[in-house]
C-alpha cells in the first residue's frame, strides 16, 4: 500500500495528464481562452450564500453581471433572478445537486474533478490539481484555478480572468452558527441556518465546515492582486463579519 502523500502526488500527475488531453478539458480550455478579458472595465457582483443575501434588492441587479455560487438557484424561491455565471468547485455540492445545477441557464464553471456528474457539453470545467490544498492566485484560468477553502475565492479568480475591473461581494456573511473542525465533513441534522435558505444544505445533506481563517488569507491575497492591477474588490454585504475588503453600500454601487 502506497503512503497517502505518494497517492496524492500520483493523483495530481494523472489529473494533469487528463486535463491536457481529454476532449472535455480541451473544450473547456478553449471556452476559457475565448472569455479572457471579455468584460474588461466592467463591474460584477458575486452573490455569496449567507442569510443576508435575502436582504438584497435583486431588481437592482437585473442588468448587472453576476456570479452565483453553489445552490444560488434556491434564491428563485424569493426572487425571479438568474445569475450570469454559476460557479461550483466543491465535490460534495456537485455530487449531490448536479441535476439541479445543470438545469440552470447561467454560464457554468464546474470543478474538473466532478466531471462525471455533468453531461451538458456547455459546462466549462476549471481545474485545481491540488484539490484545494495550494493557496495562490491564478493568472491563467486555462491552466488552473486555486479553489482553496471557499468557492468565493474561485469566483474572484474567474472574474479577474474575464477582465472585470470591479468585483462587489453580496451575502458574504463570513459567519456560521455550526461549529467544529475547519474543512471537516458533516451531515446536516436539521434546517440550514448558515445560508439564505433553510434547504440550502437541508437535513441529510453533506457539506464541509468553513475554514474562515484560511479564507481570509485567500481574500487578502486577492485584494492585493486586484489592487496591484488597478482593480478593486468591495464588500457590499449588509452586516456580516468579513472585513478584508472595503465596505460599501450596495445601493451606491448600482
Amino acid at each position: 500500500i502506497l503512503p497517502m502523500h505518494i497517492v496524492g502526488i500520483l493523483n495530481q500527475y494523472y489529473t494533469k495528464i487528463i486535463w491536457s488531453f481529454d476532449p472535455r478539458a480541451l473544450r473547456s480550455k478553449n471556452k476559457i481562452s475565448e472569455l479572457r478579458d471579455k468584460y474588461r472595465g466592467e463591474t460584477c457582483y458575486i452573490l455569496c450564500s449567507g442569510p443576508s443575501l435575502k436582504k438584497v434588492n435583486f431588481q437592482l441587479l437585473e442588468d448587472k453581471y453576476t456570479f452565483g455560487l453553489n445552490r444560488i438557484y434556491l434564491i428563485q424561491k424569493y426572487y425571479n433572478f438568474t445569475p450570469s455565471f454559476h460557479v461550483v468547485v466543491n465535490g460534495h455540492v456537485a455530487e449531490q445537486f448536479s441535476n439541479e445545477i445543470e438545469e440552470q441557464e447561467s454560464t457554468r464553471f464546474i470543478n474538473w474533478y466532478s466531471r462525471k456528474h455533468f453531461k451538458d457539453p456547455n459546462t466549462i470545467f476549471v481545474n485545481d490539481p491540488s484539490g484545494g490544498e495550494d493557496m495562490e492566485f491564478s493568472f491563467d484560468a486555462t491552466k488552473r484555478i486555486f479553489f482553496d477553502s471557499t468557492v468565493t475565492y474561485a469566483a474572484i479568480q474567474i472574474a479577474f480572468w474575464l477582465g472585470f475591473t470591479k468585483v462587489i461581494l453580496l451575502g458574504a456573511d463570513h459567519s456560521y452558527k455550526d461549529k467544529g473542525t475547519a474543512d471537516s465533513l458533516v451531515v446536516q441534522k436539521g434546517e440550514d441556518q448558515n445560508h439564505f435558505d433553510p434547504d440550502y444544505f437541508g437535513k441529510g445533506s453533506k457539506w464541509q465546515l468553513p475554514n474562515l481563517e484560511r479564507s481570509e488569507s485567500s481574500y487578502a491575497l486577492a485584494r492585493k492582486v486586484f489592487e496591484e492591477n488597478g482593480r478593486k474588490i468591495l464588500n457590499a454585504t449588509k452586516g456580516g463579519k468579513l472585513e478584508v475588503f472595503k465596505r460599501v453600500k450596495f445601493e451606491d454601487t448600482v
